[in-house]
């Protein structure tokens, strides 16, 4: 494990998990959505809404230094559909004002009712997730490995590893599965694969209006620590934001 390890733990022994949630905000507009701005000239450059996840960095400057401002700085993906966010890479940026946005953390969680080893389980009297991981079975995949450091460079062809950095993943999701009134709804293959280090210290799955809800879950081996939302309405995924560089 490479020394940045040490601040990794550092950091998370100051920042809660709690904390950490309170970085990622949704739309909350009587509207039904609000308009982003440009950073400098504040002209209206895109449209978020309602339900909508974004990364908020104003208010991981105020948790971290008091730092204030009616206009946060967000970055955030796609309204529909996978993206995955590493030092800007397919995320967009601008201001919102804070009096549209909603914290994750400020909505009702649901709660957790049993946790094995490689089992962790969600609900209440109309809904349950139960969250599956299993040990990374190296022999099953193709690693590449750097020939100076031996650190894996690739697995299965694909170099975007989120969870590691640099050591053979310990686990990987098996599968997430909800159950409903009325059905079940399977998490896909793609929607899970290359996420490592799955586990249920730094999960949190809260409910919002419209039939919507969000499975937030922090994951690491230390220093790969990456943050994934999957925003599910009416029982689908509609869409997964993945960030890793907060």
């Amino acid at each position: 494990m490479k020394p940045i390890v040490l601040s990794i733990l550092l950091f998370l022994s100051i920042f809660s998990v709690h904390a950490q949630i309170e970085w990622l905000g949704i739309i909350n507009d009587p509207d039904g959505y609000t308009n982003v701005r440009a950073d400098s000239s504040m002209l209206i450059i895109d449209k978020l809404y309602n339900n909508q996840v974004f990364f908020d960095w104003n208010t991981r400057l105020e948790i971290e230094d008091g730092a204030k401002d009616n206009w946060h700085h967000i970055e955030y993906g796609a309204k529909n559909g996978m993206t995955m966010i590493y030092s800007g890479t397919e995320s967009k940026t601008g201001r919102i004002h804070k009096s549209r946005i909603r914290y994750l953390s400020e909505l009702k969680q649901l709660p957790q009712i049993s946790s094995s080893k490689d089992i962790f389980k969600y609900g209440n009297d109309t809904l349950s997730i139960e969250i599956k991981r299993r040990p990374f079975n190296a022999k099953s995949h193709k690693l590449v490995k750097d020939q100076e450091n031996g650190w894996v460079k690739s697995i299965d062809g694909v170099e975007s590893l989120w969870g590691i950095d640099g050591n053979i993943p310990q686990y990987e999701y098996e599968s997430v599965t909800v159950t409903y009134p009325s059905g079940v709804l399977q998490f896909p293959k793609e929607n899970l694969q290359y996420l490592y280090e799955p586990g249920d210290n730094f999960t949190h799955i809260v409910l919002s209006d419209d039939n919507t809800f969000f499975l937030f879950m922090m994951n690491s081996d230390g220093a790969g620590g990456y943050m994934v939302v999957w925003t599910i309405k009416d029982y689908r995924i509609k869409s997964q934001l993945v960030i890793r560089g907060f």
